[in-house]
């Protein structure tokens, strides 16, 4: 389904402001979605050793862009947070992180914090939605190794 939510502009804010204009986002919908985060389904693409070409990251599905801000870090072989800039993509089925510094020939890891959560609030460890009656699924390693050449 479509929808459009409305939001008036006469409507005030906590501080009891109008809004300038009025604002109207339309989305649509998608079936439910009951599966964990499962970082297996992750294309990583690793950059080339010399340059500052991003590490890019492409989803099997959406990601919560807060969660892409928030919940993903990459560290090089020694454990130490590699600086840089990183972005979740338009459709939050990517994410893309550029070092500060050229890459290093070695392995780099991505770090997956649990809190991570896809757009229906799965996150890597279980469903949003479960039957705690089930078995809860298999543990599944919360670091990705990225191989720089």
């Amino acid at each position: 389904e479509t929808y459009t939510l409305r939001i008036r502009r006469d409507l005030l804010d906590t501080a009891g402001n109008r809004l300038q204009e009025e604002y109207r986002k339309t989305f649509k919908t998608t079936p439910e979605d009951r599966q964990r985060v499962e970082l297996a389904a992750w294309k990583i693409s690793a950059p080339k050793a010399g340059t500052r070409e991003p590490l890019t990251v492409r989803f099997d599905k959406a990601i919560d862009r807060n969660s892409l801000e928030r919940y993903l870090s990459v560290t090089d072989a020694s454990g130490k947070v590699v600086a840089g800039s990183a972005a979740a993509g338009a459709t939050e089925t990517t994410w893309a992180f550029t070092p500060s510094a050229a890459w290093s020939a070695g392995t780099f890891r991505l770090h997956v914090q649990r809190d991570l959560e896809d757009v229906a609030g799965n996150n890597p460890l279980r469903a949003f939605d479960v039957d705690r009656r089930d078995p809860a699924p298999p543990p599944q390693a919360l670091v990705l190794e990225v191989i720089v050449k």
